[in-house]
């Protein structure tokens, strides 16, 4: 009889975690991943639909925007001060070169502009839900604030037959599937961060 231990599984890390303590961690990890992808999806194809002189200024820099999400090694979880305080520690107090502020509510374009180092831009992705841009953070800071709507309806008869054919795995991206019914309810999940996206079935 062999008294050799057998050799352990390749791929199994060592853990005291729990099997479903593992699932768990596994699945949050893989929502925050499909987040930041769905991220780089979105500024890589927005940068196809800048327009105007500095057309090639833009281009680049939303180029080099999406680079930088793709190839990001920290993600923040921590919200208001204590996201803010997260991100002065992870870049030695000077703030990160450029922030992306997707459709997101007043509070997170200042917390944006809060966040840039100065010199730094901040690009605005999406209709903003607010009018006013809070300026005392821009001008003495020498910060630039760029952006434009997303053009989500250029791709939306192209890709969404194939999204509900299943043709597109949307993974994560979509998380939730309502009926017209649902509107209002989806958009409550989506507010209440219990929902990433709601896809709407008919």
């Amino acid at each position: 009889m062999s008294t050799a231990k057998p050799a352990t599984p390749r791929l199994q890390t060592p853990t005291d975690l729990g099997s479903n303590a593992t699932k768990d961690i596994s699945a949050a990890l893989n929502a925050v991943l499909a987040d930041i992808f769905a991220l780089y999806m979105k500024t890589k194809n927005f940068h196809w639909h800048m327009s105007g002189p500095h057309f090639r200024d833009y281009h680049l820099l939303l180029d080099e925007h999406g680079e930088q999400i793709f190839g990001a090694t920290d993600v923040i979880c921590e919200r208001g001060e204590e996201g803010i305080e997260k991100v002065r520690e992870l870049t030695g107090g000077d703030g990160t070169h450029a922030v992306l502020e997707c459709v997101g509510l007043l509070p997170a374009l200042k917390t944006a502009l809060i966040v840039v180092r100065n010199g730094g831009t901040v690009s605005r992705v999406g209709a903003p839900q607010y009018r006013d841009v809070p300026s005392r953070y821009l001008f003495m800071r020498n910060v630039t604030l760029t952006g434009g709507v997303a053009p989500t309806r250029a791709y939306i008869e192209e890709l969404m037959p194939d999204v509900l054919d299943g043709k597109v795995e949307p993974g994560k991206v979509f998380d939730r599937i309502a009926d017209l019914d649902g509107v209002p309810a989806g958009y409550r999940a989506m507010a209440d961060r219990e929902a990433l996206k709601v896809l709407i079935a008919p």
